[in-house]
C-alpha cells in the first residue's frame, strides 16, 4: 500500500525543488539577531532545505491569510493593498500581508499563526519580547510604506483564538534595521558569531553550523565567489561575465577567502588563483568542486 502520509511530504519537497530560491534579504528575515546567519543566507553558503512537514507547516500559514482579511473587512477595515513590495539597496525587500484602512486612518496588516505554547506567549509578554522578528519585520514595512502603525494580528492554529496588538512606528529602530540590512548585503567580510559554542541555544538548529563552527566547507554557486558583488540592480556583478542575469558557475569559481577557515599565502585575481596555507584554489591547484570534496572529506574523517 502507498504511504500517504510520506507521499504527500515527498510533493511538498518535489514542488519546493523546483521554486527559484530567494535571492533577496527578505524583511522577514532580517530581524535575525545573528548577523552571520544572515550573511551566510544571503551568499547561499549552505544548502538549506526543510523536510515535506515543514514545508507543509509554512502553507498553513498562507492559507489563513484570505479568512483573517475577509473577517476584517466583516468588521468594516477596507484592505486597500495586498502584497505591496519594496526593494531597498538593490536586494533588501519584501512583500507585507496587507495595508487596512479604517475611519480614514491606515496602517500595516501583518497577519500570523501561532501553536497553543506560542500564542500563550505572545498573548503574556507581547510581540516585541515574544516574536521580535515578527516586531522587526513591521518595523521595515512601516518605514518602507510610510505608515505609523501596525495591526499585529496572531491565529491560534489549535483554538482558532485571535491575538491582536497596535504597534506604533519607531523610526529611529527602523533606519538602524536599514542600515543593518545595508551592511550585510554590501559587507565582504563575515560578521562575528554569536554563540559561545555550536551548543549555544543561537545555534543548535542553525543551517550553517557546520560551516560556522566546524569548517565544513562552503556551496559552490556564483554568490561565495571571490569575483562576485552584489550590485544596486538588484543582480551581482561577476568581475569575469559582468552583470549576471542568472547564477551560472563557470570554471573560474574561487571561493571568497573569508569563507575558507585557512591562511591565505598569496592571492591573484586576475590569474584566478587563491594560495592558502593547506592547498591551492584555482591555477594550478583544486578547482572549487574539488576543494570542496577535499574540505568535506577532512570533515568527516
Amino acid at each position: 500500500m502507498i504511504d500517504i502520509v510520506e507521499e504527500i511530504y515527498k510533493k511538498y519537497e518535489e514542488e519546493e525543488a523546483l521554486r527559484e530560491r530567494r535571492g533577496h534579504l527578505g524583511a522577514s528575515q532580517i530581524g535575525e539577531r545573528c548577523s552571520r546567519k544572515l550573511w551566510y543566507g544571503f551568499r547561499n553558503v549552505a544548502d538549506e532545505k526543510f523536510n515535506g512537514m515543514m514545508l507543509k507547516l509554512f502553507m498553513r500559514g498562507h492559507r489563513e491569510e484570505p479568512f483573517i482579511l475577509e473577517d476584517l473587512k466583516k468588521i468594516g477595515i477596507k484592505i486597500k493593498s495586498e502584497q505591496k513590495t519594496f526593494r531597498e539597496f538593490g536586494h533588501f525587500g519584501g512583500s507585507c500581508d496587507g495595508i487596512g484602512e479604517f475611519n480614514g486612518d491606515e496602517f500595516l496588516l501583518e497577519l500570523k499563526t501561532s501553536n497553543t505554547s506560542g500564542f500563550k506567549k505572545i498573548k503574556k509578554s507581547g510581540v516585541y519580547y515574544s516574536k521580535y522578528q515578527h516586531y522587526v519585520q513591521m518595523q521595515t514595512y512601516m518605514h518602507a510604506f510610510n505608515l505609523s502603525k501596525a495591526l499585529y494580528l496572531v491565529v491560534c492554529k489549535e483554538t482558532d483564538e485571535l491575538y491582536t496588538e497596535w504597534v506604533e512606528y519607531d523610526k529611529v529602530f527602523a533606519v538602524s534595521i536599514f542600515n543593518k540590512a545595508k551592511h550585510i548585503i554590501e559587507s565582504d567580510v563575515v560578521p562575528p558569531k554569536i554563540g559561545l559554542d555550536e551548543s549555544s541555544f543561537e545555534c543548535r538548529f542553525c543551517a550553517h553550523k557546520k560551516i560556522c563552527w566546524n569548517n565544513y566547507p562552503p556551496q559552490v554557486n556564483c554568490r561565495t565567489c571571490l569575483h562576485s558583488t552584489p550590485i544596486e540592480s538588484g543582480k551581482w556583478n561577476c568581475e569575469v561575465k559582468g552583470e549576471m542575469n542568472d547564477e551560472i558557475i563557470c570554471d573560474k569559481h574561487l571561493y571568497n577567502i573569508n569563507l575558507i577557515d585557512s591562511h591565505v599565502l598569496s592571492a591573484n585575481k586576475q590569474e584566478n588563483y587563491v594560495v592558502y596555507k593547506d592547498f591551492q584554489n584555482g591555477g594550478d591547484g583544486l578547482n572549487s568542486f574539488e576543494l570542496f570534496k577535499l574540505l568535506e572529506k577532512r570533515y568527516y574523517d
